[in-house]
């Protein structure tokens, strides 16, 4: 039987999936809009960190490249010469107490786990010299960072951080997929919105990830502007590479076929990304985002297959799953594609807010 919660992905559920859950989408618009008017009106109280706050979030559940885009972005101030830091929530670990994790170059620096989130552990496997700080309650984490350690950053980044409003930020940047831009969407349950897209007002930076061809659509850009006409928006597209963790292999035709593995949020935006570039697909193996694959299933996918290819969240989440396989790994990583004049805009704006719209005065240090 097909979950539930794969009908919120579709642009039109079923109509007696929104006939049913139409009462708790209203319920939940609700409680978002008063929530969102509390922090607007400063009834609820906000945390100032020293340094320049920059959220990257979205509107909806599931991916549209905030992973990436968070290491690409760290990974430019970083050569910069700015030191960043990333808050993330860590969805998918298990911390041993309810406090925070410090991961640096992909190993503890402090508090203790019985699993790291996979989407943490990839960030700081793949920015060694940038701090990742995972905890449910980020401004806790944040300072308890700067309590037990030297390193001062003059950026954080709040990974998937515009819902997470406890903590002042000067740049908010929305991600949205231009393929299947959410926006004019249901909220949850019936929809894949946290939010209302009229939300987008509070956003300094709009962002398409998966540019390209006819996406973004017209439509989808006029509808933002109509809530935001003035956040500059930003095309990215994205270029999927394969490359290996193990032993240096550089892909070819003679592995072909491949199993595909991923527990993602949309793997068949992977499966057609990789048919496009004409790589053959023995089979595939999905299972929920952050999911956990069973090595029974493994062993019986792996059948006819030559090598295997898996995201980078995937491999993270558990190497030893793949370090074990008696075939060739290849990670499918992505390499973000922006216009030289984008790319300008973006960091003139996440580096130095103070000379656009900003929300807080800030120093670094």
């Amino acid at each position: 039987m097909r979950p539930l919660s794969n009908y919120i992905y579709e642009p039109i559920p079923p109509l007696w999936f929104r006939f049913i859950m139409r009462p708790f989408s209203l319920i939940y618009e609700l409680i978002v809009r008063i929530r969102n008017t509390l922090y607007d009106r400063q009834v609820l109280p906000t945390h100032r960190l020293d340094g320049v706050c920059i959220s990257v979030g979205n509107l909806s559940v599931g991916g549209t490249g905030k992973s990436p885009f968070v290491i690409m972005l760290a990974s430019r101030l970083l050569a910069k010469g700015y030191r960043p830091a990333i808050l993330t929530r860590g969805y998918g670990g298990f911390a041993s107490e309810p406090v925070s994790l410090v991961l640096l170059g992909g190993k503890l620096l402090s508090g203790s786990a019985a699993h790291i989130a996979d989407e943490a552990m990839m960030q700081s496997q793949m920015l060694p010299l940038v701090p990742v700080i995972v905890g449910k309650d980020r401004v806790r984490g944040a300072r308890n960072f700067l309590e037990s350690q030297t390193y001062r950053p003059t950026h954080w980044i709040l990974d998937d951080g515009f819902q997470h409003r406890r903590i002042e930020r000067d740049v908010d940047i929305v991600l949205f997929d231009a393929e299947s831009c959410e926006a004019g969407h249901s909220l949850l349950p019936v929809g894949p919105l946290r939010e209302p897209t009229s939300s987008v007002r509070r956003a300094d930076i709009l962002c398409f990830t998966r540019a390209g061809g006819s996406y973004p659509t017209d439509q989808a850009q006029t509808l933002l502007r109509r809530f935001n006409a003035s956040a500059p928006q930003i095309l990215i597209r994205f270029h999927t590479q394969l490359t290996t963790s193990l032993s240096g292999e550089s892909f070819s035709k003679d592995l072909e076929p491949v199993l595909l593995m991923c527990g993602i949020a949309r793997p068949e935006s992977l499966k057609q990304t990789l048919q496009d570039q004409g790589i053959k697909l023995g089979c595939t193996y999905f299972v929920a985002d952050h999911g956990n694959f069973k090595k029974e299933i493994i062993r019986k996918k792996l059948q006819g297959c030559r090598a295997v290819v898996t995201s980078a969240k995937d491999y993270w989440r558990n190497p030893s799953i793949f370090e074990k396989l008696p075939l060739s790994v290849f990670i499918a990583g992505l390499d973000l594609k922006i216009s030289e004049s984008d790319e300008e805009l973006l960091f003139e704006q996440v580096s130095h807010p103070k000379n656009f719209r900003i929300k807080a005065k800030f120093a670094t240090t």
